[in-house]
């Protein structure tokens, strides 16, 4: 690929991230709950939408983090890939699935990715009744060795899937 072939990347037909699947409080929108300024046809509000997060958010597809391959846009893939998290002190990939779990397809495919690079990530699993209790997950980890055990040590209090 040759200078100046980069193209920028489209959010297109996803709205993965206003469906709920990451939470905004200031949206009152949580895993189960979709923005209330989602339409059909997209954004109600685009032109006048929020700052934070609506305007600066961008998944690890949008960012150009993953691969261009549409199989990573989270429409796609069942997963929405945030790529500048930290966790336990490291710089973490999270893996917030859109539904209840992550598939295990997109799982092998992010597992491989991030073991070319050491890059570690975590990936959480919504409870059944996800609904009616958006924010208990169990989260799981992967990467090198330190990165686990400092996962087991780390009982962080922030909520890390919110954007606001």
């Amino acid at each position: 690929s040759g200078l100046g072939s980069e193209v920028l990347r489209t959010c297109g037909d996803c709205t993965a991230c206003c469906e709920g699947w990451v939470s905004a409080k200031d949206l009152e929108m949580w895993a189960g709950k979709a923005c209330n300024h989602r339409t059909e046809t997209g954004c109600g509000i685009y032109a006048d939408r929020p700052e934070n997060p609506c305007k600066i958010f961008q998944c690890g597809w949008l960012n150009g983090t993953l691969p261009e391959d549409e199989s990573f846009k989270p429409n796609h893939c069942g997963a929405i890939v945030l790529t500048d998290r930290k966790q336990a002190g490291w710089d973490v990939w999270r893996v917030v699935p859109v539904g209840r779990s992550v598939p295990e397809a997109t799982l092998e495919k992010i597992t491989t990715l991030a073991g070319e690079t050491q890059q570690p990530f975590v990936w959480s699993e919504r409870l059944e009744n996800f609904a009616e209790e958006p924010w208990s997950t169990t989260t799981f980890a992967m990467g090198p060795e330190a990165f686990l055990t400092d996962m087991k040590w780390d009982f962080s209090e922030d909520d890390v899937w919110d954007l606001s």
